[in-house]
C-alpha cells in the first residue's frame, strides 16, 4: 500500500490525474486520505509556478 500512495504522489499533475488518483483509491481505502493530504501540498507547490507563468503569459499579450 505505500507503493501505491508514493506512486499516486508521483501522478499529481493536474486536476484530471487527482481526480483519477482519488476514484482508484476510494476502492483501496486508506490510501485515500494519504494521498489526498500529500496532494494538496503538491499541488500547492506546483499550482504556484504554473499559475504565475500562464501569468506572466498574459501580461505580456
Amino acid at each position: 500500500m505505500i507503493q501505491g500512495s508514493v506512486h499516486c504522489l508521483h501522478t499529481w499533475m493536474s486536476v484530471h490525474q487527482l481526480l483519477t488518483c482519488m476514484d482508484t483509491d476510494v476502492a483501496i481505502g486508506n490510501i485515500t486520505n494519504i494521498c489526498i493530504m500529500n496532494s494538496c501540498r503538491d499541488m500547492r507547490s506546483t499550482r504556484v509556478p504554473t499559475r504565475t507563468r500562464e501569468q506572466r503569459e498574459a501580461r505580456t499579450t
